[in-house]
């Protein structure tokens, strides 16, 4: 193939489309040139490259000795489709002179193997890795007609007879290069805690997902709403159990503020977009559901005394302002302004006694319309506060009632009307007695029990003439609590690989969705559970799992591991009488990377290079030589790749298949532009 004048060419064939350029072959690029992100596909990007630099995985492809392997009959497999095509890919990485490679036509056969990878969003690497490998273990299975296998309780025999019995009739079914290279296999022993009955099994795995310990304490920013002669608000720094209840924050926080809970009441609440998003009433409540990035406010206020007569009804007053919109071009009156409705600072609560079985009636606006001057005069522009020191003989301040006064000659300071939980909708005005009593809207604005939801919708004349409306988005006061119980996450100290693999080696009970039946009580029990170790592979690959799960969300644990470069052993946590072997003692090489949160992110990858031992990142089509250090003080670590001591950490790769198909390549007509360093290649797409 001709180079151009430049010394570069983009060769597109029917396998992967590989840019290549003549004087980086000079110097060599083998197992350097990057993946082409295709849309969201730097999960799969930075799991191939791991793979890549798996020196025995990459030279049984380079040698082309998995073709002898190749089960076209295996009917979970691709027919040796998705080998073939990994094959093709590895071959273009380690091509002389490759920069970068565009893997469609992988992708396209791992989504046929696995339909989940279809399409372009954001996947998990981890997940990719593991199907990945289960697919080309299928597609070369040397194993064509598998054997039946039982398999038998211990029944007292020793652990090395039922170890050996299960690999036997694992590998009897299973007998690939991946098998050799990945798979290892631990003991799980199961012992009901009312009788002592045990159950025994061995079973092979292909990577540990390890357990990510986060810190078993966390702080929560709480701001509590005070009412009293002006409005207050302190956000409070509260350290509680990461695993505790709502009502260990509300006791907390009662401490912390001197509430005295006999005659005061505290309404606790997540506030959202300056809107009241939930109470937080259900005091089981865990504190595990309350994100870092929730807003949680509590209102203190005074007990209820209810009789038979009255009832309190908490009012939420939602602030309103107008924001003055253009129509667009294309209206039919593009010269009238429309208005619509913003949010703007936080959620008060004004409790109003009403009969039972009425709605709050012309006093109680009147009530509530006073209490909403006399919390915002605090916000008043300095000069309109000159006026405001005496009371009136009415109950107003002289700076209160001059600013009715003077908004009064065009509207009101603001109006007050029944809104829906979101606070988007205008619906009658609150105390109206207009209204129905059968009003329709009554399940729109009732947000809880006895909690009605009333937008506070203030005049712009008034707010830009008598409030600094600045102020009242950010008059928020600071404990000190938050500064002393601020939980550090940074530290360069982080928690160590073996307390990791402590934890997940550490007995605990079963889930109440996995309970296992025990034959001798006969009924399904929460039985306690241990794995151990015991078959070590060749090449160790460690899940760490950051990400934590609940019933209603999911969040990543940012906890920095801190793991070893070199002798990563492993020998305490196999078990003593596991079957002789290389010492199970391994070196790291590669790192898949997340960064960013749940739904979203970037993956990259440090490797050791498989020929050269030198490390590399790699993100989606660069590769820049890096220090060790990066890799190794690195959070945002997800996936841990270790050689054992026995397989040699640098080699040469075979050249056989490297050519990525040359012949076939030079049948095809070529596109040649000059060499650049990738620029223009698509980037990686951040998900919110």
């Amino acid at each position: 193939m001709e180079d151009t004048t430049f010394g570069c060419d983009v060769s597109l064939t029917p396998k992967n489309d590989v840019t290549t350029c003549a004087e980086e072959a000079k110097v060599g690029t083998r197992g350097k040139a990057g993946l082409s992100n295709l849309g969201n596909t730097c999960f799969m990007n930075s799991a191939l490259q791991c793979l890549s630099h798996s020196s025995l995985l990459t030279d049984y492809f380079l040698s082309d000795k998995y073709e002898v392997d190749i089960n076209t009959d295996n009917p979970i497999g691709m027919g040796g489709e998705l080998a073939k095509e990994y094959a093709n890919l590895i071959g273009a990485l380690w091509r002389d002179g490759a920069l970068t490679v565009t893997p469609r036509k992988f992708k396209s056969s791992l989504a046929r193997f696995a339909p989940q990878f279809s399409g372009y969003m954001q996947q998990d690497a981890q997940e990719l890795l593991a199907f990945l490998l289960d697919g080309l273990h299928e597609d070369l299975n040397r194993v064509k007609n598998k054997p039946y296998a039982t398999e038998r309780d211990a029944e007292g025999r020793s652990d090395e007879d039922v170890a050996n019995e299960s690999w036997e009739a694992h590998t009897a079914r299973n007998n690939s290069c991946i098998v050799d290279t990945f798979q290892g296999q631990y003991r799980s022993k199961l012992v009901c805690p009312s009788c002592s009955n045990k159950s025994v099994k061995f079973d092979p795995f292909m990577y540990l997902s390890i357990p990510v310990p986060s810190a078993r304490e966390r702080m929560i920013k709480v701001t509590l709403v005070s009412y009293g002669d002006e409005l207050s608000a302190i956000t409070y720094g509260l350290k509680l159990p990461k695993n505790g209840e709502i009502a260990m924050l509300l006791s907390a926080l009662c401490e912390a503020a001197d509430i005295d809970t006999m005659d005061e009441r505290v309404v606790l609440c997540e506030v959202y977009n300056h809107r009241m998003e939930k109470t937080l009433s259900n005091m089981s409540y865990s504190l595990t559901d309350i994100r870092e990035r929730d807003v949680i406010y509590a209102h203190r206020l005074p007990a209820i005394k209810d009789n038979d007569n009255v009832e309190t009804v908490d009012t939420v007053l939602v602030h309103r302002k107008e924001l003055n919109q253009n129509k667009t071009p294309y209206s039919h009156v593009s010269s009238v302004a429309a208005t619509t409705m913003v949010r703007f600072g936080f959620p008060w609560i004004v409790p109003v006694s009403v009969p039972k079985g009425t709605k709050a009636g012309p006093d109680h606006a009147r009530f509530v319309e006073k209490e909403v001057e006399k919390f915002s005069a605090k916000f008043a522009h300095t000069n309109s506060m000159e006026k405001s020191c005496s009371p009136t003989t009415s109950g107003d301040t002289e700076g209160s009632a001059s600013r009715r006064a003077v908004a009064e000659k065009d509207s009101r300071l603001f109006k007050m009307k029944y809104t829906n939980k979101s606070a988007s909708a205008s619906f009658h005005e609150y105390g109206s007695t207009t209204a129905s009593t059968s009003d329709s809207h009554e399940m729109q604005y009732t947000i809880a029990s006895s909690m009605h939801c009333v937008a506070i919708d203030w005049s712009s004349k008034a707010l830009s003439q008598f409030f600094d409306e600045e102020l009242l988005e950010r008059e928020i006061e600071e404990h000190p609590s938050v500064t002393e119980n601020a939980i550090e996450n940074s530290g360069t100290q982080g928690t160590p690989l073996a307390s990791c693999i402590e934890s997940f080696i550490q007995e605990e009970p079963l889930g109440k969705d996995d309970m296992w039946y025990c034959k001798q009580c006969k009924d399904h029990v929460q039985a306690m559970k241990k794995l151990d170790l015991w078959r070590m592979p060749p090449i160790l690959v460690m899940h760490l799992k950051r990400f934590s799960y609940s019933r209603t969300w999911r969040d990543k644990i940012d906890t920095l591991i801190d793991f070893p470069l070199n002798t990563l052993d492993m020998t305490p946590y196999v078990l003593p009488n596991a079957s002789s072997g290389p010492a199970p003692i391994y070196d790291l090489y590669a790192v898949v990377n997340h960064f960013g949160g749940m739904g979203g992110g970037h993956y990259t990858a440090y490797t050791r290079h498989a020929e050269e031992g030198t490390w590399h990142l790699y993100d989606d089509s660069r590769c820049t030589a890096v220090d060790v250090g990066a890799a190794l003080n690195n959070s945002a670590a997800y996936v841990l790749f270790y050689k054992r001591r026995d397989v040699p950490m640098r080699q040469a790769m075979s050249r056989a298949g490297s050519l990525c198909n040359m012949a076939a390549m030079d049948s095809v007509a070529n596109t040649r532009t000059p060499c650049d360093d990738d620029d223009d290649e698509p980037r990686e797409m951040e998900l919110n």
